[in-house]
């Protein structure tokens, strides 16, 4: 919300100011009328890296011609390089933009315009359905980023998230996934996941200890799971170690990749050790396994 009164300070404009919005068809991309506070918290993604045409559209509002052409600069072709700095790398919003270029004073009008929406975000659920059928767990990092020149940068979902209490209302939906656990309850299942990834497969280990409960011949599963350090990351570590304890899962393979020397050996990445487990995942593989990878893009091609 802080950011939300700081951009509006420094568009002058207030935030209990009504506004209706509609497109040449007569349609309101958000509910309409609402006020300033609320497009901006709701409906429009404030947050946002600036496109290249927003800043074409913010030039023509400078008063300063100095502020004009370093902004056409960086929506030029020829500023490819320093659009990709400053914006991209450096994280920079609409606010920053704003403060970095005093003279450039927008309308409402322009901003909503041309600020996208606030777009839905996704994230893998962490539970399964058969074990909390009325609860649906999330497993999420808090984006955070600060900068040198004291500027920081949140994400806007993860930081919505962290600040919610018990009893808040969410917004939410849900949508189908392929991602999904195969119905023949003995086919052995490799689990890989680095991070955060680890999500959905939290909700399959659930569910494969709810199979075993019942009395399912569950086969053989393996989880590759690799986090920076085991003292500071390493995600549902109890639940996990539970799970190998209990049978529901075979073998934990682990992989740190900031760990101290002390801890265990250097920088290991779990795509090593899915390698250096070659030839048994081979033979799961060969027998029917279902392998599932929650991760980074490079990771998934790795362990491909």
């Amino acid at each position: 919300m802080s950011m939300v009164k700081a951009l509006a300070a420094r568009l002058q404009v207030d935030l209990s100011l009504y506004i209706t919005v509609k497109d040449s068809d007569g349609f309101s991309p958000f509910p309409c009328p609402c006020t300033v506070e609320e497009a901006f918290a709701r409906y429009l993604d404030i947050n946002s890296l600036p496109r290249k045409s927003f800043l074409v559209a913010l030039a023509e509002f400078a008063r300063d011609g100095s502020e004009r052409e370093r902004l056409l600069k960086l929506a030029s072709k020829e500023g490819q390089d320093l659009y990709h700095q400053y914006v991209v790398l450096e994280t920079r919003n609409l606010l920053d933009l704003l403060n970095d270029f005093p003279s450039v004073q927008p309308s409402l009008e322009c901003l909503v315009e041309l600020v996208p929406r606030l777009q839905s975000r996704y994230y893998s659920i962490s539970s399964s359905n058969l074990v909390h059928p009325r609860c649906v767990h999330v497993t999420a990092v808090v984006v955070e980023k600060k900068y040198q020149d004291g500027r920081s940068f949140h994400g806007v979902c993860t930081s919505y998230l962290r600040r919610l209490h018990q009893g808040d209302i969410v917004r939410a939906h849900l949508r189908k996934t392929n991602f999904k656990l195969p119905r023949e309850v003995s086919t052995p299942v490799i689990l890989v996941g680095a991070g955060t990834g680890i999500a959905p497969l939290r909700g399959m280990c659930q569910e494969l200890e709810h199979r075993k409960r019942m009395l399912a011949p569950i086969g053989k599963n393996l989880l590759f799971f690799g986090c920076r350090r085991p003292t500071e990351d390493y995600l549902y570590e109890e639940e996990i170690g539970g799970w190998l304890e209990n049978g529901t899962l075979s073998r934990v393979h682990t992989a740190f990749s900031r760990s101290n020397d002390t801890l265990g050996g250097g920088k290991v990445y779990v795509q090593q050790r899915v390698d250096e487990n070659a030839i048994q995942l081979l033979s799961l593989l060969d027998a029917g396994a279902c392998i599932y990878v929650c991760g980074s893009t490079a990771m998934a091609r790795d362990v491909k």
